[in-house]
Formats: C-alpha cells, sequence, structure tokens
C-alpha cells in the first residue's frame, strides 16, 4: 500500500520541531564575527551623493543672498 502523499506533507507541517535544523546555522569562525561587528571602511573615492545635494543646496541659497544683495545696491 502507498503513504497518501498529502497525509505525508500535511504530517511534516503538523510535527513539532524539536532542534534547529544544523545544516542551515550560519558557520563563521571568531574572527569572521568580529569583523562583522566592525564598521565598514570607506574608501577615499566613494562618496554619497546626498551629500552633494545637500551642498548644492547650500551654494543655491548664497547665490540667492547674494543676488538678492546686489539687487538692493549693497
Amino acid at each position: 500500500m502507498k503513504k497518501d502523499p498529502v497525509k505525508k506533507n500535511m504530517d511534516k507541517l503538523h510535527k513539532p520541531k524539536t532542534h534547529k535544523d544544523k545544516t542551515k546555522y550560519d558557520r563563521k569562525s571568531e574572527s569572521e564575527k568580529m569583523q562583522d561587528e566592525l564598521e565598514p571602511i570607506w574608501h577615499p573615492t566613494e562618496h554619497d551623493e546626498s551629500d552633494d545635494l545637500e551642498d548644492a543646496k547650500v551654494i543655491d541659497d548664497e547665490y540667492r543672498k547674494l543676488n538678492e544683495f546686489m539687487d538692493r545696491g549693497i
């Protein structure tokens, strides 16, 4: 007699787990764990585009203020 595949799968779903599957553990050495805790090292050529946008806003604001002074004749 062949087992019912639906029952087999339902038994798998409802079977309580007594321990985690050790094959799925993240196996890292102690030095790899310590390395993960460190802050990332940024290369000097890397930059965040948001910094460029903030700088552009400041420059644009200063340019607008300068034009206002020039218009007033100061």
